[in-house]
């Protein structure tokens, strides 16, 4: 049986690339205390050390991981279906719905997971609301977990960003009532 809690998951894309260089996704644990997050570089066959990345100098060691630890876009979507198989899927930004979309489209594999068009910072916020947090308690919430787990140019650490969020509301709303 699947778990009930969300999956967050953020796609990085660099330049005018056909697919992302990186996809990370992250939930609570079924414990209820840890989050679980993998992620993993995509290294299609004709990303070449030679293209123009069109990158920052802040990129350069990432497309080094890309070229040297990328998977094929078909290892990640299954890997992908193997760990969120009948899940919910939650993107931080709708333009990783259709990278997401697009990466399974390239390969012709069916996500085994549902792709739901709710923004997860909205679900976590809704979630706040629906179990009586303040809007003042959510901010502080926000901001403390903003310093435990930062937003960052990595794809697995923005997905663990938003299950840490999602683990921190749900906990803190526990404890209240």
């Amino acid at each position: 049986m699947p778990s009930a809690f969300p999956v967050f998951f953020d796609v990085d894309v660099v330049g005018g690339r056909p697919l992302p260089i990186e996809v990370g996704w992250a939930f609570v644990g079924d414990d209820q205390k840890s989050v679980i997050s993998e992620s993993y570089f995509v290294k299609p066959e004709e990303w070449k050390a030679g293209n123009d990345w069109g990158h920052s100098e802040d990129q350069e060691t990432r497309i080094s991981d890309v070229l040297t630890a990328g998977r094929s876009v078909v290892q990640i979507a299954r890997r992908l279906n193997v760990a969120l198989a009948d899940r919910n899927v939650f993107a931080d930004d709708p333009f990783d719905e259709e990278w997401l979309i697009g990466m399974y489209d390239a390969v012709g594999v069916e996500p085994s997971f549902k792709i739901r068009r709710l923004l997860a910072k909205m679900l976590v916020q809704k979630c706040a609301d629906v179990l009586g947090m303040s809007s003042t308690a959510f901010s502080r919430l926000q901001g403390a977990v903003e310093r435990a787990g930062p937003r960052t140019q990595n794809a697995e650490a923005n997905a663990r960003h938003l299950a840490l969020l999602w683990l921190t509301v749900t906990q803190t709303t526990n404890s209240m009532g």
